[in-house]
Protein backbone atom coordinates (compact mmCIF):
# COMPACT_ATOMS: atom_id res chain seq x y z
CA UNK A 1 0.00 0.00 0.00
CA UNK A 2 1.35 3.43 -0.90
CA UNK A 3 1.40 6.25 1.63
CA UNK A 4 -1.56 8.56 1.27
CA UNK A 5 -2.50 11.84 2.87
CA UNK A 6 -5.75 11.39 4.71
CA UNK A 7 -6.19 15.12 5.17
CA UNK A 8 -4.32 18.12 3.76
CA UNK A 9 -6.40 21.25 4.21
CA UNK A 10 -5.27 24.23 2.13
CA UNK A 11 -5.63 27.27 4.39
CA UNK A 12 -3.41 30.29 5.15
CA UNK A 13 0.25 29.26 5.33
CA UNK A 14 0.40 29.71 9.09
CA UNK A 15 -2.35 27.18 9.74
CA UNK A 16 -2.59 23.64 8.38
CA UNK A 17 -3.44 20.09 9.35
CA UNK A 18 -1.98 17.00 7.72
CA UNK A 19 -2.24 13.28 8.46
CA UNK A 20 -0.11 10.79 6.56
CA UNK A 21 0.03 6.99 6.64
CA UNK A 22 3.45 5.57 5.70
CA UNK A 23 4.62 2.10 4.73
CA UNK A 24 8.26 2.98 4.12
CA UNK A 25 10.89 4.51 6.42
CA UNK A 26 12.05 6.87 3.68
CA UNK A 27 8.51 8.21 3.27
CA UNK A 28 8.24 8.63 7.02
CA UNK A 29 11.55 10.50 7.11
CA UNK A 30 10.26 13.23 4.79
CA UNK A 31 6.70 13.31 6.14
CA UNK A 32 7.57 16.39 8.24
CA UNK A 33 9.13 18.83 5.73
CA UNK A 34 10.40 21.28 8.36
CA UNK A 35 12.43 18.58 10.13
CA UNK A 36 15.56 16.71 9.04
CA UNK A 37 14.95 13.20 10.36
CA UNK A 38 16.18 9.89 8.99
CA UNK A 39 14.33 6.79 10.18
CA UNK A 40 16.07 3.39 10.20
CA UNK A 41 13.76 0.36 10.40
CA UNK A 42 15.23 -2.49 12.44
CA UNK A 43 12.10 -4.55 13.14
CA UNK A 44 11.25 -7.95 11.71
CA UNK A 45 8.18 -6.72 9.83
CA UNK A 46 7.68 -4.06 7.12
CA UNK A 47 7.66 -0.47 8.38
CA UNK A 48 4.29 1.05 9.27
CA UNK A 49 3.81 4.58 10.53
CA UNK A 50 1.50 7.58 10.82
CA UNK A 51 2.33 11.26 11.17
CA UNK A 52 -0.30 13.81 12.23
CA UNK A 53 0.67 17.46 12.45
CA UNK A 54 -1.13 20.70 13.17
CA UNK A 55 0.39 24.11 12.52
CA UNK A 56 -1.06 26.95 14.63
CA UNK A 57 0.95 29.99 13.66
CA UNK A 58 4.34 29.61 15.38
CA UNK A 59 3.25 26.48 17.25
CA UNK A 60 3.75 23.08 15.59
CA UNK A 61 1.96 20.06 17.07
CA UNK A 62 2.97 16.55 16.09
CA UNK A 63 1.95 12.97 16.78
CA UNK A 64 4.40 10.39 15.47
CA UNK A 65 3.45 6.70 15.49
CA UNK A 66 5.57 3.76 14.32
CA UNK A 67 4.52 0.12 14.63
CA UNK A 68 7.86 -1.62 15.19
CA UNK A 69 11.41 -1.01 16.47
CA UNK A 70 13.42 1.67 14.70
CA UNK A 71 16.21 4.17 15.09
CA UNK A 72 16.36 7.75 13.91
CA UNK A 73 18.64 10.72 13.89
CA UNK A 74 18.45 14.31 12.79
CA UNK A 75 17.03 17.59 14.04
CA UNK A 76 13.65 19.24 14.46
CA UNK A 77 12.60 22.68 13.31
CA UNK A 78 15.62 24.92 12.80
CA UNK A 79 15.94 27.28 15.76
CA UNK A 80 13.04 25.67 17.63
CA UNK A 81 12.56 24.42 21.17
CA UNK A 82 11.08 20.92 21.17
CA UNK A 83 8.91 19.46 23.94
CA UNK A 84 7.95 15.79 23.53
CA UNK A 85 6.54 12.84 25.42
CA UNK A 86 6.08 9.13 24.71
CA UNK A 87 2.54 7.93 25.36
CA UNK A 88 1.99 4.93 27.69
CA UNK A 89 1.50 2.45 24.84
CA UNK A 90 5.05 3.03 23.62
CA UNK A 91 8.10 0.84 23.86
CA UNK A 92 11.30 2.01 25.54
CA UNK A 93 13.29 4.82 23.92
CA UNK A 94 16.96 5.70 24.34
CA UNK A 95 18.17 9.11 23.18
CA UNK A 96 21.95 9.48 23.06
CA UNK A 97 22.13 6.50 25.40
CA UNK A 98 19.73 8.00 27.93
CA UNK A 99 16.49 6.19 28.63
CA UNK A 100 13.44 8.37 28.02
CA UNK A 101 10.60 7.22 30.25
CA UNK A 102 7.01 7.33 29.03
CA UNK A 103 5.53 9.39 31.86
CA UNK A 104 7.84 12.36 31.33
CA UNK A 105 8.15 15.41 29.10
CA UNK A 106 11.57 16.08 27.57
CA UNK A 107 12.57 19.52 26.33
CA UNK A 108 15.49 20.09 23.98
CA UNK A 109 17.03 23.50 23.14
CA UNK A 110 17.10 24.81 19.56
CA UNK A 111 19.04 22.86 16.92
CA UNK A 112 19.61 19.85 19.16
CA UNK A 113 20.48 16.79 17.07
CA UNK A 114 18.85 13.50 17.98
CA UNK A 115 20.17 9.95 17.93
CA UNK A 116 17.43 7.70 19.24
CA UNK A 117 16.53 4.03 19.33
CA UNK A 118 13.04 2.78 20.13
CA UNK A 119 12.79 -0.92 20.99
CA UNK A 120 9.08 -1.33 20.23
CA UNK A 121 6.03 0.45 18.83
CA UNK A 122 6.16 4.17 19.52
CA UNK A 123 3.44 6.77 19.99
CA UNK A 124 4.95 10.19 20.62
CA UNK A 125 3.46 13.70 20.87
CA UNK A 126 5.50 16.87 20.53
CA UNK A 127 5.32 20.65 20.31
CA UNK A 128 7.91 22.76 18.51
CA UNK A 129 8.22 26.53 18.59
CA UNK A 130 11.11 28.68 17.45
CA UNK A 131 13.05 30.43 20.20
CA UNK A 132 12.20 34.02 19.26
CA UNK A 133 8.53 33.14 18.80
CA UNK A 134 8.44 31.39 22.17
CA UNK A 135 9.82 34.51 23.86
CA UNK A 136 7.50 36.88 22.00
CA UNK A 137 4.34 34.82 22.32
CA UNK A 138 4.79 33.97 25.99
CA UNK A 139 5.70 37.56 26.80
CA UNK A 140 2.46 38.62 25.10
CA UNK A 141 0.59 35.80 26.76
CA UNK A 142 1.96 36.35 30.26
CA UNK A 143 2.95 40.01 30.13
CA UNK A 144 6.50 39.28 31.30
CA UNK A 145 9.79 37.78 30.19
CA UNK A 146 10.43 34.06 30.33
CA UNK A 147 13.34 32.03 31.69
CA UNK A 148 15.83 30.71 29.17
CA UNK A 149 16.09 26.97 28.54
CA UNK A 150 19.63 26.33 27.33
CA UNK A 151 19.89 22.65 28.20
CA UNK A 152 17.88 19.47 27.83
CA UNK A 153 15.50 18.88 30.74
CA UNK A 154 12.78 16.46 31.67
CA UNK A 155 9.57 16.98 33.61
CA UNK A 156 8.01 14.10 35.52
CA UNK A 157 5.19 15.96 37.27
CA UNK A 158 2.10 13.79 36.61
CA UNK A 159 -0.26 16.74 36.15
CA UNK A 160 2.04 18.44 33.61
CA UNK A 161 2.58 15.21 31.70
CA UNK A 162 -1.13 14.40 31.60
CA UNK A 163 -2.09 17.90 30.40
CA UNK A 164 0.64 17.84 27.76
CA UNK A 165 -0.20 14.40 26.36
CA UNK A 166 -3.97 14.87 26.37
CA UNK A 167 -3.75 18.47 25.19
CA UNK A 168 -1.82 17.64 22.00
CA UNK A 169 -3.56 14.33 21.27
CA UNK A 170 -6.94 15.95 21.94
CA UNK A 171 -6.43 18.86 19.53
CA UNK A 172 -5.15 16.55 16.80
CA UNK A 173 -8.09 14.18 17.27
CA UNK A 174 -10.53 17.09 17.27
CA UNK A 175 -9.34 18.53 13.96
CA UNK A 176 -9.04 15.01 12.45
CA UNK A 177 -12.73 14.42 13.21
CA UNK A 178 -13.77 17.89 11.98
CA UNK A 179 -11.20 19.16 9.43
CA UNK A 180 -13.18 22.36 8.81
CA UNK A 181 -12.14 23.57 12.28
CA UNK A 182 -8.78 24.65 10.86
CA UNK A 183 -10.65 27.30 8.84
CA UNK A 184 -12.35 28.70 11.96
CA UNK A 185 -10.41 31.75 13.22
CA UNK A 186 -11.96 31.53 16.68
CA UNK A 187 -11.04 27.85 17.06
CA UNK A 188 -7.51 28.45 15.81
CA UNK A 189 -6.91 31.28 18.26
CA UNK A 190 -8.36 29.25 21.13
CA UNK A 191 -6.21 26.20 20.25
CA UNK A 192 -3.10 28.35 19.89
CA UNK A 193 -3.67 30.09 23.25
CA UNK A 194 -4.29 26.73 24.89
CA UNK A 195 -0.89 25.47 23.69
CA UNK A 196 0.88 28.70 24.65
CA UNK A 197 -0.59 28.47 28.14
CA UNK A 198 0.67 24.90 28.42
CA UNK A 199 4.14 25.88 27.17
CA UNK A 200 4.21 28.78 29.62
CA UNK A 201 3.62 26.36 32.50
CA UNK A 202 6.21 23.90 31.19
CA UNK A 203 8.92 26.54 30.76
CA UNK A 204 8.45 27.87 34.26
CA UNK A 205 8.21 24.39 35.75
CA UNK A 206 11.43 23.32 34.00
CA UNK A 207 13.28 26.45 35.13
CA UNK A 208 11.98 26.29 38.71
CA UNK A 209 12.68 22.58 39.20
CA UNK A 210 15.32 21.72 36.58
CA UNK A 211 15.92 18.01 36.14
CA UNK A 212 18.63 17.01 33.73
CA UNK A 213 18.35 13.83 31.73
CA UNK A 214 19.85 10.70 33.31
CA UNK A 215 23.37 9.66 32.29
CA UNK A 216 23.85 7.25 29.38
CA UNK A 217 23.45 3.59 30.27
CA UNK A 218 26.20 1.00 29.93
CA UNK A 219 24.07 -1.04 27.54
CA UNK A 220 23.59 1.98 25.28
CA UNK A 221 27.34 2.54 25.24
CA UNK A 222 27.91 -1.08 24.19
CA UNK A 223 25.28 -0.77 21.43
CA UNK A 224 26.76 2.49 20.11
CA UNK A 225 30.27 1.05 19.94
CA UNK A 226 29.04 -2.18 18.36
CA UNK A 227 27.15 -0.24 15.67
CA UNK A 228 30.24 1.87 14.93
CA UNK A 229 32.17 -1.35 14.34
CA UNK A 230 29.39 -2.84 12.21
CA UNK A 231 29.23 0.25 10.00
CA UNK A 232 32.94 -0.04 9.30
CA UNK A 233 32.83 -3.77 8.54
CA UNK A 234 29.27 -4.37 7.39
CA UNK A 235 30.01 -6.55 4.37
CA UNK A 236 32.50 -8.93 5.98
CA UNK A 237 31.21 -9.55 9.51
CA UNK A 238 30.02 -13.10 10.27
CA UNK A 239 26.53 -13.47 11.71
CA UNK A 240 27.83 -14.60 15.12
CA UNK A 241 29.69 -11.26 15.56
CA UNK A 242 32.67 -12.73 17.41
CA UNK A 243 34.89 -9.88 16.20
CA UNK A 244 32.51 -7.32 17.70
CA UNK A 245 32.57 -9.06 21.09
CA UNK A 246 36.35 -9.33 20.97
CA UNK A 247 36.81 -5.66 20.06
CA UNK A 248 34.39 -4.44 22.76
CA UNK A 249 35.60 -7.04 25.30
CA UNK A 250 32.09 -8.18 26.11
CA UNK A 251 30.50 -11.62 26.03
CA UNK A 252 28.01 -12.60 23.29
CA UNK A 253 25.35 -12.72 25.98
CA UNK A 254 26.06 -9.16 27.12
CA UNK A 255 26.05 -7.92 23.54
CA UNK A 256 22.72 -9.64 22.84
CA UNK A 257 21.03 -8.37 26.02
CA UNK A 258 22.25 -4.82 25.31
CA UNK A 259 20.79 -4.82 21.79
CA UNK A 260 17.51 -6.35 22.85
CA UNK A 261 17.12 -3.77 25.63
CA UNK A 262 18.06 -0.70 23.57
CA UNK A 263 17.22 -1.57 19.96
CA UNK A 264 14.57 -4.25 20.41
CA UNK A 265 16.31 -6.87 18.23
CA UNK A 266 19.39 -9.07 18.49
CA UNK A 267 22.76 -7.76 17.23
CA UNK A 268 22.64 -10.33 14.41
CA UNK A 269 19.26 -9.06 13.28
CA UNK A 270 20.46 -5.45 13.47
CA UNK A 271 23.40 -6.34 11.20
CA UNK A 272 21.01 -8.07 8.80
CA UNK A 273 18.76 -4.97 8.79
CA UNK A 274 21.76 -2.74 8.15
CA UNK A 275 22.83 -4.83 5.15
CA UNK A 276 19.30 -4.93 3.76
CA UNK A 277 18.95 -1.14 4.09
CA UNK A 278 22.18 -0.61 2.17
CA UNK A 279 21.05 -2.93 -0.61
CA UNK A 280 17.69 -1.19 -0.78
CA UNK A 281 19.33 2.23 -0.94
CA UNK A 282 21.38 1.17 -3.96
CA UNK A 283 18.36 -0.36 -5.69
CA UNK A 284 16.22 2.72 -5.05
CA UNK A 285 18.96 4.90 -6.48
CA UNK A 286 19.07 2.68 -9.57
CA UNK A 287 22.53 1.36 -8.79
CA UNK A 288 21.69 -2.27 -9.49
CA UNK A 289 22.62 -1.92 -13.16
CA UNK A 290 24.85 -4.99 -13.05
CA UNK A 291 22.27 -7.18 -11.34
CA UNK A 292 20.59 -7.41 -7.95
CA UNK A 293 22.79 -10.35 -7.00
CA UNK A 294 25.97 -8.30 -7.31
CA UNK A 295 24.56 -5.51 -5.16
CA UNK A 296 23.53 -8.08 -2.55
CA UNK A 297 26.93 -9.77 -2.60
CA UNK A 298 28.69 -6.44 -2.08
CA UNK A 299 26.84 -6.13 1.22
CA UNK A 300 27.58 -9.59 2.53
CA UNK A 301 24.76 -11.76 1.12
CA UNK A 302 26.04 -15.02 -0.34
CA UNK A 303 22.82 -17.02 -0.61
CA UNK A 304 20.39 -15.26 -2.94
CA UNK A 305 17.35 -17.30 -1.90
CA UNK A 306 17.72 -16.29 1.74
CA UNK A 307 18.48 -12.71 0.73
CA UNK A 308 15.25 -12.48 -1.29
CA UNK A 309 13.27 -13.90 1.64
CA UNK A 310 14.82 -11.49 4.16
CA UNK A 311 14.31 -8.55 1.79
CA UNK A 312 10.63 -9.29 1.30
CA UNK A 313 10.07 -9.76 5.04
CA UNK A 314 11.73 -6.41 5.77
CA UNK A 315 10.22 -4.27 3.02
CA UNK A 316 7.08 -6.08 1.91
CA UNK A 317 8.21 -6.42 -1.70
CA UNK A 318 10.71 -8.28 -3.87
CA UNK A 319 14.06 -6.65 -4.77
CA UNK A 320 12.95 -6.65 -8.42
CA UNK A 321 9.83 -4.69 -7.48
CA UNK A 322 12.02 -2.06 -5.81
CA UNK A 323 14.04 -1.83 -9.02
CA UNK A 324 10.96 -1.44 -11.18
CA UNK A 325 9.70 1.43 -9.05
CA UNK A 326 13.14 3.07 -9.17
CA UNK A 327 13.14 2.90 -12.98
CA UNK A 328 9.59 4.14 -13.34
CA UNK A 329 8.04 0.72 -13.94
CA UNK A 330 9.95 0.03 -17.16
CA UNK A 331 10.23 -3.63 -18.02
CA UNK A 332 13.59 -5.15 -17.20
CA UNK A 333 16.02 -6.35 -19.75
CA UNK A 334 19.32 -8.13 -19.35
CA UNK A 335 21.77 -5.73 -17.74
CA UNK A 336 19.06 -3.38 -16.46
CA UNK A 337 18.61 -2.39 -12.81
CA UNK A 338 16.16 -5.27 -12.55
CA UNK A 339 18.56 -7.91 -13.80
CA UNK A 340 17.62 -11.23 -12.19
CA UNK A 341 19.41 -12.74 -9.22
CA UNK A 342 21.56 -15.80 -9.69
CA UNK A 343 21.92 -18.51 -7.10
Amino acid sequence: MNSAATDDIQVPRSFAYTALETTDADQHSVAIPECAHVYEPVGRAPFRGRVSELLLGPVHLLRDQVSNPFGYEGAGWMGAHVFFSFLPSSGTAFSHGRQIHQNTIVTYPPDHRYRTFCNGPIDCVAVSIREHALAEELCRFAGEGIPSLKHAHFIADPDCVDRFQHGIAGLLSEVAAMPDLIEDCVWRQSAKDSMLGLLFDLVYFASAEPQKLPPPTTRSYIVDKAIEYMLSNVACLPAELKDVCKTLRVSPRTLRYSFEKVVGVSPGHYLLSLRLRRVRQELVEGSGVTGIHRVAQRHGFGHMGRFALFYRQAFGEKPSETCRRATGGRSSARGSSCAPMTR
